[in-house]
């Protein structure tokens, strides 16, 4: 008695030995406490087990009244066993292994008594023979399979000579392998790894030879050995391998260590660039040493530079969609993954649609939405710590209100808190499914409404997470663009970054500070404060006034702009920016205000492709109103212009002393330049924001969330722009205001300039500096 197996909970098989000394199966039903004689088929012996490929199949051999060996299956834990059906001619001569839960291999003879591999897809009830090359025989006990999806084995063909053959499909069919010209196989091989292997062959001078596979033995190459010895014996430790020669009276540690593998892609940065091409992609990954290609999709890159074995710079051809990029070096093509993936994209602007509102629907003015709905839990403010998912993009509530497509890679939202009820809050909005980032969007006090716009990556399920620090909060959303791979190569929808330039100010000229402009030169009832109810048209594109002012040309599709309001009259005013071209204004916000404030808020807003207008309606109450344009996104025939890629929102600079894990360690508080501490009346700080973290060197634009606290004096403001290559004036512009001891953010959109910076002016008091990078623009 000799136990073989239990292939199920209820079954155990054995065998025996029976008064006449043969061997018989057995099976038990009561784990192992009673056995009994199992049936086999009529005129069949049975010789032993060969195992169970699955829990229901098990295989064995038997003998016939020819004393052949035949192939057994059980389907019952061994109680009865059947015939497998074979090819005709073909007889079984043994059992070798199941490449997988469905193809078992074994070896039988043919008719003419040569020797045939046969495969099972059922797991061994029936034999197939397996397809080998014309003129092709194949010898017995001879193959291995090196992965999961290749096995190599040898044959002999007419010649009588072995040769190497490969299969794909789990030894189903067979194919020759390839070798250097002049080279035959000899014999002997094996893979030290699962991308590597080894093999003998013989050269036309009669020696043996050393070759090598990366491809799991579709292709082998020589070796290279020492000057003048040849290869007859080899060993392999981990990845190095010795050989020896065939003079040699010692082993040689050998030059044999393991070629490189395939390349592997990690990381590519920027991930998203226009159809045009021309994006500078730096590709992250390992054995890209002597790579000779390198594809976007199936087509080539218009150039490439290999600057390490783990680093190559590409730049994109045109192209639409998402695409694979794929490094190919002498020793395979890199496999496809999700973090090789390349989209041609564009920026597709849109009037103000309401997607989140987590007030209770009201009449007209509180519209019934994905976050009122009390869907789950959504329903009143957003608690402290707590965070809510708002769809913005595919078939979900936000996607089918604002038509943004599911394979939308960001979104321009405007952000609004109102019904604030703590001091120090603030909101941090990032990419769904992302882990939480140590940043803010918002920051607020009790009893504030307040508004702030983000550019942010769309994550699971066409998501943004919205993530409330302190007390509770209605929080609203309103969507204003949307940054998408693109179906048909254009140029319409890439940003362009300008010097921040003041296109509209109501408040009348005075001196050097308040310069005149289409806003206070009486033109069309535009001088003095916008009234309540009352809407102005700002020129921002075309030979206008203000298109005049910023260069930007009459066929841009949006303007990037920094609205102000001050000199403010009511509480519970609003600001809504929308195109000059709509017949109604939209039921969105984009800056919110009490009275006696000065805030801001930046603006992505379509612009009226007739007349070059933006429109700006205020709700309550009147307010002087500041337009600051840094930048546009280009209509179609548009000759340069960059991209969007969005990433997790990355802190580089605050110049608050670290303290505990709330303040991190930047470039802002190290105390190198005299940064350390507030930043002071008057003072100019310089921000490097490209060619760190996660941001490329060939960054053109950022977008970035700036705050400021500690604040000291009323009617302070920042300017953010480019860093110039010598000192300069900061242009008469402004990005954020502020009243004494309050905390406050907004979203600029800046160029990138000297030394990969930008500059940030403090006009009055003094107040410290945060700036967390929410994405980049690159060509």
């Amino acid at each position: 008695f000799s136990l073989n197996r239990c292939p199920s909970s209820t079954g155990c098989i054995a065998n025996g030995t029976n008064s006449s000394s043969s061997t018989v199966a057995l099976y038990s039903t009561d784990d192992g406490q009673s056995w009994n004689l199992a049936t086999l088929p009529a005129g069949i012996s049975y010789n032993y087990f060969d195992g169970c490929p699955t829990s229901t199949v098990c295989l064995a051999e038997g003998t016939n009244s020819s004393s052949s060996t035949v192939p057994l299956y059980s389907t019952d834990d061994g109680q009865s066993w059947n015939l497998a059906t074979l090819p005709s001619g073909i007889s079984f001569n043994s059992y070798e292994s199941c490449r997988s839960s469905t193809v078992c291999l074994a070896e039988g003879t043919n008719s003419s008594s040569s020797s045939v591999l046969l495969y099972s897809t059922d797991n061994g009830q029936s034999w197939n023979l397996a397809t080998l090359p014309s003129g092709i025989s194949f010898n017995s006990y001879a193959y291995l399979c090196p992965s999961s999806t290749f096995c190599i084995a040898s044959g002999t063909n007419s010649s009588g000579s072995t040769v190497l053959l490969y299969s794909t499909d789990d030894s189903e069919s067979w194919n020759l392998a390839t070798f250097p010209s002049g080279i035959s196989f000899n014999s002997y091989y094996n893979c030290p790894s699962s991308t590597f292997c080894l093999a003998y062959g013989i050269n036309s001078s009669g020696s043996t030879v050393l070759l090598y596979s990366t491809n799991d033995g579709q292709s082998w190459n020589l070796t290279t050995s020492t000057s003048g010895v040849l290869a007859s014996s080899y060993a392999c430790y981990s990845t190095t391998c010795a050989f020896a020669g065939a003079n040699a009276t010692s082993w040689n540690i050998g030059s044999l260590a393991q070629p490189q593998g395939a390349p592997n892609i990690t990381l590519i940065a920027p991930s998203t660039g226009p159809s045009s091409g021309g994006t500078t992609v730096t590709i992250t990954g390992s054995n890209f040493s002597g790579a000779t290609t390198v594809n976007f999709g199936l087509t080539p890159a218009t150039s490439f530079v290999v600057n390490s074995d783990t680093s190559i710079t590409a730049v994109a051809p045109s192209g639409i969609g998402t695409v694979d990029i794929s490094v190919i070096t002498p020793y395979g093509t890199s496999a496809t993954v999700s973090s090789d993936q390349f989209s041609y994209v564009n920026y597709t602007p849109i009037s103000p649609i309401r997607v989140c509102d987590t007030r209770p629907a009201s009449g007209t003015s509180v519209i019934s939405n994905q976050c009122n709905n009390g869907t789950a839990g959504n329903n009143g403010p957003l608690g402290q710590g707590e965070t809510i998912n708002v769809n913005v993009a595919g078939a979900g509530p936000g996607g089918t209100l604002d038509n943004i497509p599911a394979n939308a890679t960001a979104v321009v939202a405007n952000v609004t808190v109102t019904n604030t009820t703590q001091a120090g809050g603030f909101l941090t909005v990032y990419p769904t499914g992302q882990p939480q980032p140590n940043t803010s969007v918002m920051n607020f006090g009790p009893n504030e409404s307040l508004a702030n716009l983000v550019q942010v990556g769309i994550g699971t399920n066409g998501d943004i997470s919205i993530y409330n620090f302190n007390g509770s909060t209605d929080v609203i959303v309103d969507i204003e663009g949307y940054v998408a791979p693109v179906a048909n190569p254009t140029t319409t929808g890439l940003f362009v970054p300008l010097s921040p330039t003041r296109v509209c100010d109501t408040r009348s000229p005075s001196g050097t500070s308040i310069i005149s402009n289409q806003c206070n030169n009486g033109t069309a009832g535009n001088n003095g404060p916008l009234g309540q109810g009352e809407t102005i048209n700002v020129n921002v594109a075309g030979t206008g006034p203000g298109g005049t002012l910023d260069n930007i040309p009459a066929n841009a599709t949006a303007v990037v702009a920094n609205v102000t309001v001050t000199n403010t009259t009511q509480a519970g005013g609003f600001l809504t920016v929308y195109p000059s071209n709509l017949t109604s204004v939209p039921n969105a916000s984009n800056l919110n205000f009490g009275p006696n404030q000065s805030v801001p808020n930046r603006v992505i807003v379509p612009i009226d492709p007739t007349t070059g207008d933006i429109s700006i309606y205020n709700f309550n109450g009147s307010t002087d109103v500041i337009v600051d344009v840094n930048g546009y996104f280009t209509g179609s025939n548009a000759t340069t212009g960059y991209t969007f890629s969005a990433i997790a929102p990355t802190r580089v600079c605050d110049t608050r002393s670290p303290s505990g894990t709330s303040i991190i360690s930047n470039q802002c508080n190290n105390g190198t330049a005299g940064n350390n501490g507030p930043l002071g009346q008057g003072e100019t700080i310089s921000v490097q924001v490209a060619n760190i973290d996660n941001i490329p060197a060939n960054t053109v634009a950022v977008v970035l969330n700036v705050t400021t606290t500690n604040t000291t004096n009323n009617g302070g403001f920042f300017t953010v722009y480019p860093t110039p290559t010598s000192s300069t004036s900061p242009p008469n512009a402004s990005d954020l205001n502020w009243s004494a001891n309050e905390t406050v953010a907004n979203m600029v959109v800046v160029k990138v300039g000297n030394n990969n910076s930008i500059s940030v002016y403090n006009a009055i008091g003094s107040a410290d500096l945060i700036i967390d990078v929410m994405g980049y623009y690159t060509n």
